[in-house]
């Protein structure tokens, strides 16, 4: 999916059809009127305050620590760090300006989330596994409604992302691992 499907989402439930047909256009005009731009604009904010919501873009690296850290390099574009594994356990580890710092030297695998990133209208939107169209469509009319003035409209489609966000976190906290017997 990229920006501008999000977008055109949002206007076919806002029933915004001049929005709609700008997008949908082949001529590419759309850059001219500024409620199309204002819709792309709100479809980006909905992707960053998804990622940031709960729906992050999760990445994972091996990397070596020397002196006991782990170089920030290694974690190019990270937003924050998750875990670091080593042999499969994880270990506690802290992160200050000059690295990764972890109990011992050798090979670790760092997961990290992703900041997200300023998007153009045909980029493709990655966000977390949890995270899909409706969802975003549903935040982009939120903060679209916002910009133009509509906050009683804003408030219902809040409420949309919200009880959608709230039924996908709860099916991650749903499971439950075996049990380990030491």
């Amino acid at each position: 999916m990229t920006l501008k499907d999000i977008a055109v989402a949002a206007a076919v439930i806002l029933q915004a059809d001049d929005i709609e047909y700008a997008l949908t256009e082949e001529n590419g005009e759309y850059e001219k009127d500024g409620d199309v731009k204002c819709m792309l604009t709100s479809a980006s904010l909905a992707v960053k305050e998804a990622c940031a919501d709960g729906f992050p873009v999760l990445r994972e690296v091996e990397a070596v620590a020397e002196n006991k850290r782990i170089p920030l390099s290694a974690v190019e574009g990270a937003d924050s760090i998750k875990s670091v594994v080593r042999n499969n356990r994880r270990c506690s580890f802290y992160v200050d300006n000059r690295g990764i710092t972890v109990p011992r030297d050798g090979r670790y695998t760092v997961v990290y989330s992703v900041a997200p990133r300023d998007l153009e209208p045909d980029d493709e939107v990655t966000i977390g596994v949890f995270g899909d169209k409706s969802m975003l469509a549903y935040l982009t009319a939120r903060d679209y409604c916002l910009m133009t003035g509509r906050t009683d409209e804003a408030a219902i489609w809040d409420q949309r992302y919200v009880a959608e966000s709230e039924k996908r976190r709860l099916k991650v906290r749903a499971y439950l691992p075996a049990r380990e017997w030491r």
